[in-house]
């Protein structure tokens, strides 16, 4: 959601325009199935909403491996956390809500991206091009009653067009019939509040969504762990690290994560007045043969200090084993390994690890479940809850991992 304007011209399909709305930019979306059999639940079979698409085939799209429909059956899931991201924040937001809804609330919960599946078992809409209303108008009347939703939309308030796409995919869902529970949430990422503002907006959507299902909330005492550390002291080979200056290695992770890797040729502090630095950086993309695409963007891999990398693998007793190799292996379909294998620790805590940035109620919530001093646990689980206690203890601070 870190682009924050869509075209969606009056002569593109009405399917394919929702879905460029959906992808285009930054989007998490939970949406929850009732009970009974998904196929009824998500549309209802009619005579009438099947003559609105004249060339669809229903029949050949739940036969489709990337039909969400199909998905969810042959999973068993009642509740998918669909996202679109380009820096990865919207997948971070997903996989924090459908691990929540799976250990809070027990629901059975699949997290994925939105461009991997198709959607037109969702609402029925027809391949004819968008006229006088009139496919939206029998939509509301035949098309998402049984569908309930929470949204929340990542956007920055420097832009021009604010959160407008999830808005206005709000206003879509809506518009045919779905049901909202809860706020639609909208996070600021110039205020930096990106955090805050998803904890504040699923403390308002759980409630609306509890209520709504009769969903039981359980507070457990220790969280699922999310992935598997194994060791594998028989390694030799070439391990993984953001090291990129090494041509060879770059173009190694190059082509195991599509992303093109480049080291960065110059630098300079441009101005440092007031509370923003701008930083003039060059980058080396010589035999890099790459072409801009929209959508396309520069990020800048940071790597924490000799200190604060020595304190992180003391804290955690892995000091001694830093040179040792890793794989990570995900414990969930749904969830990506934090950083490629095999590595070794230090590499992990050097380059993959976020240890100085700024810590959020979630972080102190995770961390409260694996204190065993009952004193500190309660102390942490408070933090983690209260807002205003939070930012009492951290405001005008910059508050990282470690100390």
């Amino acid at each position: 959601m870190e682009a924050e304007t869509v075209t969606t011209p009056s002569d593109v399909p009405v399917f394919d325009a929702m879905t460029t709305v959906l992808t285009a930019v930054l989007v998490s979306l939970i949406a929850y199935f009732g009970h009974g059999p998904l196929h009824d639940l998500l549309f209802q079979a009619s005579t009438k909403t099947k003559s609105l698409g004249a060339d669809t085939d229903d029949d050949s799209d739940v036969s489709s491996d990337r039909c969400m429909v199909k998905r969810l059956e042959e999973e068993e899931k009642n509740c998918v956390v669909s996202f679109g991201s380009q820096s990865g924040n919207a997948q971070e937001f997903a996989e924090k809500l459908g691990r929540e809804a799976h250990t809070r609330y027990s629901l059975r919960s699949t997290v994925a991206e939105i461009d991997e599946c198709t959607y037109q078992n969702l609402h029925k809409v027809p391949d004819s091009t968008i006229d006088d209303d009139g496919p939206f108008h029998k939509l509301r009347e035949h098309g998402l009653h049984n569908l309930s939703y929470a949204a929340f939309g990542l956007g920055n308030s420097s832009y021009a067009h604010f959160n407008a796409v999830i808005r206005k995919v709000d206003e879509r869902l809506q518009l045919c019939g779905a049901r909202r529970h809860g706020p639609l949430g909208e996070a600021d990422d110039g205020k930096g509040t990106n955090a805050e503002d998803f904890i504040d907006w699923k403390d308002k959507m759980w409630p609306r969504v509890i209520e709504a299902f009769g969903l039981v909330e359980h507070e457990t005492e220790e969280r699922e762990p999310a992935f598997e550390v194994i060791e594998t002291p028989t390694h030799h080979g070439p391990i993984f690290q953001a090291d990129y200056t090494d041509r060879n290695l770059a173009q190694q992770a190059q082509a195991v994560t599509n992303h093109c890797f480049a080291p960065i040729s110059n630098s300079r502090l441009l101005s440092d007045a007031g509370g923003r630095s701008y930083i003039h950086v060059e980058l080396d993309v010589k035999d890099t043969k790459l072409n801009y695409q929209t959508g396309d963007h520069l990020s800048v891999s940071l790597i924490n200090s000799d200190v604060e990398v020595e304190r992180f693998l003391r804290v955690f007793g892995l000091w001694d084993k830093r040179h040792e190799t890793i794989r990570v292996r995900s414990l969930s379909d749904d969830l990506n390994p934090p950083f490629p294998s095999p590595c070794n620790y230090e590499s992990a805590a050097r380059f993959y690890i976020d240890i100085c940035g700024p810590v959020s109620r979630d972080v102190i919530s995770t961390f409260a479940n694996s204190v065993s001093d009952a004193k500190q646990k309660t102390t942490l689980r408070q933090l983690g809850k209260d807002k205003e206690e939070f930012l009492a203890l951290t405001g005008g601070n910059f508050t990282k991992l470690l100390p």
